[in-house]
């Protein structure tokens, strides 16, 4: 089939139907982590059995006998807000990321606030704060680090000058 003939089933998205794909992965991702953090109990509960098995399965991987059920907790914490972190830094115009920088450490506060404050099972520390934050800020530099792989691929191909929001001050 010669190449202007393209079926749209199997054409790129545009950019708006990109940004819409991610927008909703972003909301979907966003109730996701608010139905885990907001669940009235917490999540791992009635599972520790299943949770102890993984860990003995890990230390039989080869995982260090110190790796335990604290460090799987903050682990999970950490990944589970690299997407929020991705989709925030992908979504959100180069001048903005501030925002997205900001933003992630706010909302794993304010889920925090709302499990001491309504909700008595769960248990609000500051290190789920921190390891949250972590796993955002990692995606967000995630996200700054496909964003500047793609200009750089971009200006290659077609020959663009360097867009000053999207490159380092060290590589200009």
């Amino acid at each position: 089939m010669p190449a202007d003939n393209v079926s749209p089933l199997i054409a790129p998205p545009s950019r708006r139907g990109l940004r819409l794909t991610l927008i909703l992965c972003g909301v979907a991702l966003v109730g996701v982590v608010l139905a885990v953090t907001l669940w009235p109990t917490p999540v791992d509960q009635g599972s520790r059995r299943l949770i102890a098995e993984f860990i003995a399965l890990l230390h039989r991987a080869g995982v260090p006998e110190w790796f335990g059920y604290s460090q799987l907790e903050v682990l999970a914490n950490v990944l589970m807000f690299v997407p929020l972190g991705v989709l925030g830094g992908l979504l959100v115009r180069p001048r903005r990321l501030w925002w997205v920088f900001l933003a992630l450490p706010v909302l794993s506060v304010c889920v925090e606030l709302t499990q001491f404050w309504l909700l008595p099972a769960r248990f609000a520390t500051l290190s789920d704060v921190i390891a949250n934050t972590t796993g955002g800020w990692i995606g967000l530099a995630a996200a700054l680090a496909l964003r500047r792989a793609v200009a750089r691929r971009r200006r290659s191909v077609t020959g663009e000058a360097p867009s000053p929001a999207l490159e380092s001050p060290h590589t200009r």
